[in-house]
């Protein structure tokens, strides 16, 4: 009466999930140092500043998406 291993996690899941958080992560630093680096006419920094945190922040929710559905599969 032993219990029937669990099936292992598809490894096209487990990869997609792991490029999710890598290209996350990638677009979440390069909003960032592109926000560090905005300089010149307020007006330009400003534009480049909201383009930035967009990039950032898509790279954040990207970064955690791909973080939860590696820890659906593995668990």
């Amino acid at each position: 009466m032993n219990p029937e291993p669990a099936a292992p996690p598809p490894r096209g899941g487990i990869l997609a999930g792991i490029l999710l958080v890598l290209a996350g992560t990638i677009l979440f630093l390069a909003g960032m140092i592109a926000g560090l680096r905005a300089d010149g006419p307020a007006r330009d920094a400003l534009i480049l500043g909201h383009a930035a945190w967009q990039v950032a922040v898509t790279g954040f929710l990207c970064t955690l998406g791909g973080g939860l559905w590696l820890q659906r599969l593995v668990k």
